[in-house]
């Protein structure tokens, strides 16, 4: 079930992406890439941007929160995670198409900056490619853009 981020679900949501992300992004980062991505997950640091006006929407199921994504100024994806032993399960388009619903009025684009391993996803939900891969505080990423 797709929810609005609750305060006192940071430090949830904190842990679910660290898990995500050590599997399948972190490995392949630098130790300052790693440190980077760490703080800006941090959760006071999700709590401060929801109190920002970031979007946040979470699903969840059996009482636990199974996918994440957060959207910048309307238009910018920053967090998109679901657990590992939930992917396959379309969890990752209900929260995506959500979220669209409730940007779709104020913005003609959304855009990403999308790991090596999610560029993937993001191409099978509409995204381009708007560059080739940059790294940046040693985080590596393709930045992508869909029209809306």
């Amino acid at each position: 079930m797709i929810k609005e981020f609750k305060p006192g679900q940071e430090k949830s949501i904190q842990l679910l992406i660290k898990s995500v992300f050590d599997e399948f992004v972190g490995y392949v980062y630098s130790d300052e890439g790693n440190k980077v991505f760490n703080d800006f997950i941090n959760s006071e640091q999700i709590l401060s941007r929801h109190n920002k006006g970031n979007i946040i929407l979470t699903y969840e199921e059996n009482g636990e929160i199974v996918g994440i994504i957060e959207v910048r100024d309307n238009d910018h994806i920053c967090l998109f995670f679901v657990n590992k032993k939930y992917h396959s399960r379309g969890i990752g388009k209900r929260l995506f198409h959500s979220v669209l619903e409730k940007i779709k009025n104020k913005t003609d684009f959304v855009e990403v900056n999308a790991s090596p391993f999610s560029e993937k996803i993001y191409s099978k939900l509409g995204f381009k490619k708007i560059s080739e891969l940059i790294e940046k505080n040693g985080i590596e990423f393709i930045p992508m853009r869909m029209e809306l």
